[in-house]
């Protein structure tokens, strides 16, 4: 029954796919990149996000209302999966690894959604990060980042690394704490944490002999930068983040306040 499932999505998944290769054309990046983003270019972009759930049978439930753009969304990162349930959620960029602009099909599929490709690693690796994140809020773009710096197993929070809180200090833009969650009866559903060397093949064979999961994104109160340095700024969206995530409905109220 997995096998069939999981071949099934597997050919359900060629038409979204498709669909991205297609619309990755040079006229949807540029809409894409104008200023402020193309509003009709955002749609079809959570458009192909929610296609692909659909085909991987994710539902996603939102919490909560995003703020206006430009903003810095940071959020616990789990899965491969966050970026499609978040971005299907909320009209927003990415940053990712230069690498991946060279890949085959990805390298596509990555531009048709806006991706920002940041050369990490050596020296002022955090400032490129910093000024390309500066320029999407400039174009009035919002931008999400996973302050963890790596994927958890979801039960908790690892701390949030304050480098990039920078861009929004610096840009005078809002910083808008998310929390995701897979829920499951033993807490976070096993299949959706992409850690412990697992290659991304065999992740994405799970997911796809899976029945259906459940994604939630809980969207938190925007914070004013004026007046934080980035390190109590991290340590204040990450308190919203815990709240939901760990179940300390203390931290997540009082961030309501």
């Amino acid at each position: 029954m997995k096998l069939i499932r999981g071949l099934w999505r597997f050919f359900r998944l060629l038409y979204p796919l498709g669909w991205g290769l297609v619309h990755g054309n040079a006229k949807h990046l540029r809409a894409l990149k104008s200023t402020p983003p193309d509003p009709e270019a955002q749609q079809k972009n959570q458009e192909w996000y929610r296609r692909v759930l659909a085909c991987l049978n994710i539902r996603v439930s939102v919490t909560g209302q995003p703020a206006e753009a430009p903003c810095l969304l940071v959020c616990n990162h789990i899965s491969w999966l966050d970026i499609l349930v978040l971005g299907s959620a909320v009209p927003v960029a990415f940053l990712s690894k230069a690498e991946v602009a060279q890949w085959p099909l990805i390298s596509r599929l990555s531009r048709a959604g806006g991706t920002l490709f940041i050369k990490r690693g050596g020296e002022g690796a955090a400032r490129r990060s910093i000024e390309g994140i500066r320029k999407a809020f400039k174009r009035q773009q919002s931008v999400a980042v996973f302050p963890e710096g790596t994927t958890g197993k979801g039960h908790t929070v690892l701390p949030f690394h304050p480098r990039l809180f920078a861009a929004a200090i610096e840009s005078g833009v809002q910083v808008q704490p998310v929390a995701l969650r897979y829920p499951h009866p033993e807490g976070v559903h096993p299949k959706v944490p992409y850690v412990d060397q697992q290659t991304l093949a065999v992740s994405i064979l799970e997911i796809l002999g899976c029945p259906a999961i459940q994604a939630e994104v809980h969207i938190g109160p925007a914070i004013n930068p004026d007046g934080l340095d980035r390190r109590h700024l991290a340590d204040r969206a990450r308190e919203f983040v815990v709240g939901i995530v760990e179940g300390n409905p203390d931290a997540s109220e009082s961030e309501n306040k």
